[in-house]
């Protein structure tokens, strides 16, 4: 099943900083609604991180970062939610960053083109904790992660302005 939708239009944090990659975080407004079944859930955000100590990823990424394939379907995988002093170990982490992932290579990570994917709890509900931001050179097992409850007041506050906009005007 293949699902195509265009991007309308995007809502941009104000403070977003390309040097720092601070305020990681855009909302997108699509052509049409998603319709909800079986490859397709709604998530949840909420307001306070929810305690976890592992979650999953899913992305269209490279699948081999050597030959520059990209996944022709939806590929997933699990990461370990690192505590603040690890995290502080590869470098400066601002407000609304965590970082997740392993200090072994060989662990599975995201890759290039899965930056704006979901990291949501992998204990069967679809609460979405982050979205992935960057990865790490130094450390290719670890990425860096939007935490979407630091968020969700603006992610609130920007959809309502995005919806009462566009949904007058948009057939959806």
């Amino acid at each position: 099943m293949t699902l195509r939708r265009s991007v309308t239009a995007m809502t941009v944090h104000a403070k977003y900083n390309e040097k720092t990659i601070e305020n990681d975080i855009a909302i997108l407004w699509l052509d049409r609604r998603l319709l909800f079944g079986d490859n397709v859930k709604r998530v949840i955000i909420t307001k306070t991180f929810p305690f976890t100590t592992e979650a999953c990823i899913a992305g269209w990424g490279l699948i081999n970062e050597r030959t520059k394939v990209l996944a022709d379907q939806l590929k997933w995988g699990t990461q370990k939610l690192l505590p603040k002093i690890a995290c502080s170990m590869i470098g400066k982490l601002y407000d609304g960053m965590y970082c997740a992932g392993s200090f072994n290579k060989k662990t599975s990570r995201p890759s290039y083109g899965d930056s704006g994917s979901a990291l949501v709890n992998c204990n069967g509900k679809t609460h979405q904790i982050g979205i992935i931001s960057w990865n790490i050179n130094k450390y290719p097992s670890i990425a860096i992660y939007t935490n979407v409850s630091y968020y969700y007041d603006w992610i609130f506050r920007n959809f309502k302005l995005l919806y009462c906009t566009y949904s007058k005007d948009t057939k959806i």
